[in-house]
């Protein structure tokens, strides 16, 4: 681990070039000039370049008595997350497959490869299958495993990405049509929910109704069946493309640097930032007391673990010099993330909580 500290470390002193490949509507830090300094390091940033070394080997050093980060699967481009009771499951775009392994990193198999999978970067599940958007098909295997031969539950007009259940249907985002739809978990014909005026995100469930978030920065909420579309925050702002929801809030994170973590009211609406100046913060959950999210960073090798309590979020850094965390998730005992691996091989990841 310390030597792989020092190699990174030493990348970046030496300003290897740094870059995020995109992939589907992914974004990517690199590219997008409103996230500012997220592309490789340049002559004219190597300030910059050796301070942000200099905080990530104090961040490390401060990091070595927490609890120990475990690699459940390294050297694998991980995307999408999600667990039962004893697995963790993740996504591979570039491989592609949909794989599975015991929680302690044990029994590594893979359910589902190929062209069913390539370019997912999503998953949820509902505690007896998983589900998944593979360009414009929907496919559903059990957690138990599917014999690599995941049953094609619907066909969108439209590529989709990101998912959201409930007891009957999979919801599914489609930005080349604007558009939402609503899949049955059984199979059958996919059901247009609503169209819109951006570009829509994320979808997700909560009660009766469905959060959405845009590229325009704006989110919305919408009844599950369709319907009055209620404007939460508006758009001109960073798009969120991590979601949770936590009683009458949804939290999410801003996608961009500097960027933060805010939630919104499900009544009332509006933005209220609770950790601020995070460096593109993507994925984020909560098990009711705290939240976890995950940071890209600037260099695309200083991503972050953070966490904070629900009650008075001071963010807390729990897991430094993460290369490219995407997805993240917990459960009674520790919080899983996946990392793309930029510059090194990826993985999936866990640590204590």
């Amino acid at each position: 681990m310390k030597q792989r500290r020092l190699a990174v470390i030493a990348a970046v002193a030496a300003g290897v070039t740094l870059a995020c490949g995109a992939l589907l509507d992914l974004p990517n830090p690199a590219l997008d000039p409103n996230i500012g300094d997220a592309a490789a390091v340049t002559d004219a940033s190597q300030a910059d370049a050796a301070a942000a070394t200099d905080s990530a080997v104090a961040q490390d050093a401060s990091a070595d008595a927490a609890p120990a980060i475990v690699a459940i699967v390294p050297d694998t481009k991980a995307w999408g997350i999600a667990l039962d009771a004893t697995h963790v499951f993740w996504s591979e775009p570039f491989s592609p497959r949909i794989g599975r392994a015991d929680k302690t990193g044990a029994n590594v198999t893979t359910l589902a490869s190929g062209t069913a999978t390539f370019g997912t970067q999503d998953l949820a599940t509902d505690g007896a299958d998983i589900f998944w958007c593979s360009v414009d098909s929907v496919y559903r295997c059990s957690l138990a495993g599917c014999s690599n031969a995941p049953t094609k539950i619907g066909t969108l007009p439209n590529s989709g990405v990101y998912v959201a259940l409930d007891a009957t249907n999979v919801f599914v985002t489609t930005a080349a049509s604007n558009s939402l739809w609503s899949v049955p978990k059984v199979g059958g014909d996919p059901v247009l929910v609503a169209t819109f005026a951006a570009k829509p995100i994320a979808p997700l469930v909560v009660g009766a109704d469905l959060v959405v978030s845009f590229e325009d920065g704006s989110i919305v909420k919408l009844p599950k069946s369709g319907g009055a579309v209620t404007e939460l925050v508006k758009a001109g702002g960073k798009p969120a493309y991590g979601m949770t929801p936590v009683g009458g809030r949804v939290y999410f994170t801003e996608f961009g640097n500097p960027a933060n973590v805010a939630f919104t009211d499900l009544s009332a609406g509006g933005s209220n930032p609770v950790a601020l100046n995070q460096a593109v913060p993507f994925g984020i959950t909560s098990d009711g007391a705290d939240l976890f999210w995950v940071t890209q960073g600037s260099l695309n090798v200083d991503g972050t673990v953070e966490r904070c309590s629900l009650a008075q979020c001071t963010p807390t850094l729990i897991a430094p010099l993460r290369d490219a965390p995407k997805r993240i998730v917990t459960d009674a005992v520790a919080a899983y993330w996946t990392e793309a691996g930029n510059i090194g091989k990826g993985g999936v990841y866990k640590i204590a909580k």
